[in-house]
């Protein structure tokens, strides 16, 4: 990884395992979201595998990010 790099890439904490796995040279468990972003972090961008979206729920929100577009209902159940 080279000082100072940055990335553009969508990834979450959930590829982490999928990452460890890979370096560790192990599957990771089935029925996980993740991907490995090793290919990011060796600055190799163009293998890097790409989620279709994220989804996510915190503090009674919700979120979803699909390439450049991204939606927050602040209030589900709520009309």
């Amino acid at each position: 990884i080279k000082p100072g790099g940055t990335s553009d890439e969508l990834l979450a904490f959930w590829d982490f395992m999928p990452t460890c796995c890979e370096l560790l040279g192990i599957e990771p468990p089935d029925g996980i979201d993740g991907i490995s972003m090793l290919p990011t972090l060796l600055g190799r961008p163009q293998r890097q595998k790409k989620h279709e979206l994220l989804y996510w729920e915190l503090g009674g929100r919700q979120g979803i990010r699909m390439g450049d577009w991204k939606a927050v209902r602040t209030k589900p159940g709520q009309k």
